[in-house]
């Protein structure tokens, strides 16, 4: 099995077993916005020196985003006083004051889409953990 030289060479010249080359699917958001960050791997190099360099990339771009006025990502860290905020909001019996109506109604809304945001909160500080 080989990997075609030419990837416009017809398909008729080609051995059955031989791999079809195709372009690499597109990203959905444009390429230049604010929180895309690509990352390489070289898989014949050691694996944890280049996680170890590519966290110090990740937390270097989020230092730059936030000094460059762009919000922070949400984290667990950053976000949980903000929903233990929203749970008291959700557990409280009185009617919220106008001060805390809109973050009644995020919560609630947090709750409708079953604690997706919170899920991949934890989710994204587990992986920057590693």
């Amino acid at each position: 099995m080989g990997f075609p030289q030419i990837p416009a060479r017809p398909r008729a010249q080609r051995a059955p077993d031989e791999l079809s080359w195709r372009p690499p699917p597109q990203p959905d958001t444009p390429v230049d916005a604010p929180y895309r960050l690509d990352i390489s791997f070289d898989l014949s190099l050691p694996l944890p020196q280049q996680l170890e360099a590519a966290k110090f990339r990740l937390v270097s771009r989020a230092a730059e985003l936030r000094r460059q006025g762009y919000a922070a990502p949400k984290t667990v860290a950053n976000q949980c006083e903000r929903w233990t905020t929203m749970l008291r909001l959700l557990d409280s019996a009185s009617a919220p004051d106008t001060s805390t109506e809109g973050l009644l109604l995020e919560a609630r809304a947090l709750v409708a889409g079953g604690y997706r945001e919170i899920l991949r909160a934890a989710d994204g500080g587990a992986q920057a953990a590693k």
